[in-house]
């Protein structure tokens, strides 16, 4: 089909459609290219240069460096087992005539191979390559209509399914036209343009080569992305700057109106002075979520100007005309939203809470007065855990969980859900809550996706990890729960659990929070509610059962967290495997930054890693993890060496508490490093009297968990 010489062959494929939603378009083009990418991807070859293009009404590959074949490949057809391809004289059965048949090779030439303990006959073969335009068209649409997405619509015959109606193909084979079908569309040169500013209604594209550039100038679209973000962020700055404000960056709505246009032009709107007196977040949340307009700063990008900058698909000659539609658009919604502000400043947040119990939270897990309820308990319960002296700071917790879901029933919440959290910090502030409540409120739900921060206030530290608590417990704790598998996570449990671990974080010098007990707490809370009318579901797992499921979840979460931070996965693992991982995840770093310190000074981690090990491996499941000095009987006590760490034991004991951290426990056990040496050198210690040697196996757990407290050892690869 080409002349062209062999790895310089362009490919072009273009699939026109109706306009495609943003949420298809934010995963589809990066689908795509990972697909052709493995499909033309060949051993031994250079790797093809593939590219996606993508507007609202287009998805485009080019594909460059492609060889005219695919290269011969290798391949090996398993047939019947040996038992049945043959007959007892060695003479092929009709399965195995029948398998050399299908292979197309003589029975002769077949080969065997053992797997799994059976026999079977093989056929190996070189296949030639196919040229990779037949590839292409027997490959390309299986693999378009396989893109992943939701809401396919059907079309026609209804035997087609897409995001979208698809209306025309383009396929060029360097400068020829590969036909490729989908339905009953076959591909040809011809492209559409731009609905409104297109100055040709077909554009024929000659070569791959000449795609964009023909595209844009006779059909005024810009089917390249970035090309498209760069000149709309560009034209922001500009009216921003004509207007004497700043557009503050924002990288998801950025992205989303570049998917809305193919060629775009800036509108600048104003709105009345007056709607400035609502909340900011409610402005901003009625341009970027909901209207894709951006909002205009002052020059400290602190204070919003009246002002909206809109980007446009349409005819920048009708920019009037735009501008005034728009403009009429974003005054009805902030009249709206005006609305709601000043009915819902009205009615106090606490005389919100009977309404709550109108809403399920959750299938089997009660209404949301039910969960404004547990929270409310379960704050009660944990405060003494989290170093909460002051009564004040008791009282504005306590009224903060009980408060903090009653914005959920306002008119503006209903209206604008992304606002949750934040409108019950107006409202407070306004019904003259203290500042602690209000803000605790707003930051509940923090932190809510990766890089956020947490709560800046402890009552908002307090009331973000008890949400979360519970919802974790209440979740897990239920035999009929539905729990996180693969990508599936509607819950957002994942999120929460990371954000737990980042609240813990902050409690990392109080030697009083232990993850552990607070789930605990949290599943009394979580059975006593149970009673309630509204929970039906009350098929509870033992409170051990639940810690237990959580725990792995749990774990399974910071062990990425802590990887993608970069620390090798040999350290995370001594470092969390230690004798209760969730009562100690709060210091989970501070013994990852022990152990990377350690690892550099071979000798200091070799007093410590061979006892820690020797003990561990002698106790096994012998292991008694509440043990204390008290348990070993001195009188059991006969050899010198056993009598000396013995006696070193007690001011060991002293040295160490709850509070000591990863170097104390260091310095500590590798001055008796030389006494458990000597030890294990002198003392058989399971010494043929019981007594004696239950006595032994108590002073090396006592030992042990010293070592627990730094971690395990044995993980590190040393």
């Amino acid at each position: 089909m080409s002349d062209a010489k062999n790895n310089q062959n362009h490919f072009l494929f273009e699939l026109g459609t109706e306009e495609l939603p943003t949420s298809f378009l934010a995963t589809a083009p990066d689908e795509l290219q990972a697909k052709v990418t493995t499909l033309l991807t060949f051993e031994n070859s250079t790797a093809p240069d593939v590219e996606v293009y993508v507007t609202p009404r287009r998805m485009t590959v080019s594909v460059q460096n492609l060889p005219d074949v695919q290269p011969a490949r290798d391949v090996q057809l398993k047939g019947p087992p040996v038992r049945i391809a043959l007959k007892d004289d060695g003479s092929p059965t009709p399965a195995g005539m029948g398998f050399a048949k299908k292979t197309g090779v003589a029975f002769e030439s077949l080969t065997r191979l053992e797997i799994d303990g059976e026999t079977y006959l093989v056929s190996k073969q070189t296949l030639p390559g196919k040229a990779i335009p037949d590839l292409l068209k027997e490959e390309l649409p299986g693999l378009i209509l396989g893109l992943s997405g939701s809401h396919f619509m059907a079309w026609g015959e209804g035997k087609i399914r897409f995001s979208r109606p698809l209306r025309w193909l383009v396929s060029l084979w360097n400068d020829q036209v590969l036909p490729v079908s989908i339905g009953l569309l076959t591909a040809d040169r011809n492209s559409i343009g731009h609905r409104l500013l297109a100055t040709q209604n077909t554009i024929t594209i000659p070569s791959p080569a000449k795609y964009l550039e023909l595209l844009e100038a006779h059909g005024a679209v810009i089917a390249d992305v970035k090309k498209r973000r760069s000149l709309i962020w560009q034209q922001l700055q500009a009216k921003a700057q004509e207007l004497g404000g700043q557009v503050l960056p924002n990288e998801d709505l950025l992205e989303t109106v570049t998917m809305l246009v193919e060629k775009p032009f800036v509108v600048a709107g104003r709105f009345e002075d007056r709607y400035l007196d609502l909340p900011q977040e409610v402005i901003m949340t009625v341009m970027a979520s909901h209207q894709k307009y951006f909002p205009l700063h002052d020059a400290s990008g602190q204070k919003l100007l009246p002002y909206f900058l809109a980007v446009s698909n349409g005819k920048p000659e009708s920019a009037d005309s735009i501008r005034s539609g728009n403009e009429k658009v974003i005054r009805a919604r902030l009249e709206d939203a005006k609305f709601f502000y000043a009915d819902d400043c009205e009615i106090l947040l606490e005389n919100r809470l009977e309404k709550l119990k109108g809403i399920t939270f959750q299938k089997g897990m009660g209404t949301l007065l039910d969960k404004a309820n547990r929270l409310e308990s379960l704050t009660s319960k944990i405060l003494p855990y989290l170093g909460v002296s002051s009564e004040a700071s008791k009282a504005d917790a306590l009224r903060a969980a009980k408060l903090a879901k009653t914005d959920l029933v306002s008119g503006m919440v209903f209206e604008f859900t992304e606002l949750q959290g934040i409108m019950g910090y107006y409202y407070a502030s306004v019904q003259k809550e203290t500042s602690n409540v209000a803000h605790a409120i707003k930051e509940q739900y923090q932190p809510n996706f990766a890089g956020d921060a947490i709560p800046a206030t402890e009552c908002g530290r307090i009331i973000s990890l008890v949400d979360k608590l519970d919802t974790l417990v209440a979740v897990f704790s239920r035999k009929s729960a539905k729990l996180p598998t693969g990508s599936k996570d509607p819950l957002g449990l994942r999120r929460m659990v990371n954000g737990i671990y980042q609240i813990a974080m902050a409690f990392q010098h109080n030697a009083e929070f232990d993850l552990k007990r607070l789930l605990e707490a949290a599943y009394e809370v979580v059975v006593a509610n149970s009673q309630s009318e509204s929970i039906k579901d009350k098929d509870f797992y033992s409170s051990a059962e639940t810690l237990d499921l959580i725990t792995t979840f749990f774990m399974q979460r910071v062990r990425s967290f802590l990887s993608d931070k970069g620390h090798r996965f040999d350290v995370i693992e001594a470092a969390i495997e230690v004798d209760e991982p969730l009562s100690e995840i709060h210091s989970v770093e501070k013994r990852i930054a022990g152990f990377e310190k350690l690892i550099e000074n071979v000798d200091r981690l070799k007093s410590l890693y061979e006892p820690a090990n020797r003990i561990s491996n002698i106790l096994g499941a012998q292991y008694n993890t509440s043990a204390s000095p008290s348990d070993v009987n001195a009188a059991l006590i006969k050899d010198a060496s056993e009598k000396a760490l013995y006696e070193q034991l007690l001011p060991l004991t002293k040295a160490l508490n709850a509070q000591s951290e990863f170097g104390a426990y260091e310095s500590e056990l590798a001055k008796i490093s030389p006494a458990v040496e000597a030890f294990f050198t002198a003392v058989m210690v399971n010494d043929p009297d019981a007594a004696v040697k239950a006595n032994r196996y108590a002073l090396l757990s006592c030992l042990n968990q010293y070592y627990k407290k730094m971690g395990t050892f044995s993980k590190l690869a040393v």
